[in-house]
Parts: C-alpha cells; sequence; structure tokens
C-alpha cells in the first residue's frame, strides 16, 4: 500500500500554501484520495513528484493552465514544442531585463555624480539616439502619425525619456522655446520595428559640449538654463552646430517646486 500524506504534509515539504495544492487538485494535476480510516484527504508520493514537476513549469513561466496541459500531456512532441515556444519568450524577457538595467545603470551613475557635475560643462560624445517630436507647430501630439507611434513606444516606457530640444536657429535669433518629445538611445532600438521610428529623428554619436541642468516649477528658459553652456562655448572659441537635445533624466518633490534635471547634449565645430 502506497503511503499516504495529508495536504499539510506536502504544503510543508514543497512550501506550497494549502490552497495552492487544491488549485492543482481543481486542474487535474494531482489527484485527491479519501483515507478509507479517517476520511482525510490524501495524497500519494506520485502525487507529489507532479506538483515538483507543476512548480518547475510555473518557475518556467508557464500559467497554471498551461501547466495541467504540460503534466498531463501523453505527447513528447508537445511537451517540447511548448518549452521551446517558452524559452524564445524567456530569452526576449533576459534580452529585455539587461537593456533595462543597462538603461537603468546609465542614470543611476549620473545622478550619484550630480552634485559635482551639475552645471559643470564637459567636451564629450553624445550617445546615438533616436528622438520622436511630441509637438507640431506648437501642438501637444497633434499629429496622427506621431499618436500612433508614441502607443507603439509605450510598451518601451522603461527605456524611453523625456527630450526638450532647442533648435539652434531658433536659439541663436534669442528665442526661447523647446520643443516637447522622447527619446530612446539607439542601443535599444532592438525592441522596435523600423515603421516603429520612421517618424523619427535620428541624432547620431557627435562630439558635443556636455552639461546637466535643473530646473523647478513651470521653468523653461533655454537662455537661462544654458548661459552657462554658451559661456563655455565662447572661452572655448568652439561654436554650436546643431539643434541641442535634452533628455529628463529625474523629477522630484512634484507636489512641490517640481524640481527636474536634464542632461545637455550641444554639437559643435
Amino acid at each position: 500500500m502506497q503511503k499516504q500524506l495529508k495536504i499539510s504534509d506536502i504544503s510543508k515539504l514543497l512550501g506550497v500554501s494549502a490552497e495552492g495544492i487544491r488549485k492543482f487538485v481543481k486542474l487535474g494535476v494531482v489527484e485527491v484520495h479519501a483515507d478509507p480510516q479517517t476520511n482525510y484527504r490524501t495524497f500519494y508520493p506520485m502525487d507529489v513528484t507532479a506538483l515538483l514537476r507543476s512548480r518547475m513549469f510555473r518557475a518556467m513561466g508557464f500559467s497554471l493552465q498551461q501547466t495541467a496541459e504540460l503534466i498531463n500531456d501523453s505527447d513528447i512532441e508537445d511537451v517540447t514544442q511548448s518549452m521551446r515556444k517558452q524559452e524564445k519568450v524567456l530569452e526576449h524577457e533576459i534580452l529585455w531585463n539587461k537593456h533595462l538595467i543597462a538603461h537603468m545603470r546609465g542614470i543611476r551613475n549620473t545622478l550619484e555624480r550630480l552634485n559635482e557635475n551639475l552645471c559643470l560643462c564637459e567636451l564629450s560624445v553624445r550617445p546615438a539616439m533616436y528622438r520622436l517630436a511630441l509637438e507640431y507647430d506648437g501642438v501637444f501630439l497633434g499629429n496622427a502619425h506621431v499618436r500612433k507611434t508614441i502607443s507603439k513606444w509605450n510598451a518601451l516606457s522603461g527605456l524611453i525619456d523625456m527630450s526638450l530640444l532647442y533648435n539652434k536657429d531658433e536659439l541663436l535669433a534669442g528665442k526661447n522655446s523647446g520643443k516637447w518629445g522622447v527619446a530612446i538611445l539607439e542601443e535599444h532600438t532592438v525592441f522596435l520595428k523600423p515603421e516603429d521610428y520612421r517618424q523619427c529623428d535620428y541624432y547620431p554619436s557627435v562630439p558635443c559640449v556636455h552639461t546637466i541642468v535643473s530646473e523647478s516649477g513651470g521653468e523653461f528658459d533655454a537662455h537661462k538654463s544654458l548661459s552657462h553652456l554658451f559661456l563655455y562655448m565662447k572661452e572655448k572659441n568652439i561654436h554650436l552646430s546643431g539643434d541641442i537635445v535634452s533628455r529628463s533624466i529625474m523629477a522630484i518633490h512634484k507636489n512641490k517646486e517640481y524640481r527636474r534635471y536634464r542632461q545637455i547634449w550641444a554639437p559643435y565645430f
């Protein structure tokens, strides 16, 4: 006669709640038996094996329903095919997490040196990026193609940043307006299809003057925020050669002063 185990025994053995075991029973992963002497619900050792296998499938990312189907499937080819598909899902998740960590690490490294680098100008190389303009003729999200594209970019929210662009000609003419958009570094576009950034502007990796600025409230005064940058360029006898691109790296105190920090890249010659 097989050894019979109570649901509490299996729960302690596998670290699965009694409610979790009942879900597997309901799906047909394990079969509950009645002890003829006590009439308690019991399980056999082979049920423990099935539960262990079920936990493995769940750890692999299969749903409860998929797990039940895999446990009860008698066709090895069906099981291996399901595993093959799930491998691709996990590989994509691993790739996504690698890019997410890289993006987060880049921002964290910048923030850790924020106090020493705030308003400090240095010659650097701007990372290549794609930028989707959200303003057209002063209208925010007024372009149908932009609305369609941003809906696809939303899936990559962990990899995109708000971006304020200052047009070179407007800046040199004394104008103070910047245009809002979102930007993604070129290295992260592996998750996008070509049509997903067809409406975007590409900013290649070029030598720039890099700085970090801080703004608060509703302040978007380009000449005030960038005055130290223009002074640096004048001292270095270098000149602005294109639009100034920025990306937001942090915003705090939303309910108070709403302070924002942005990285700035100004191309020069």
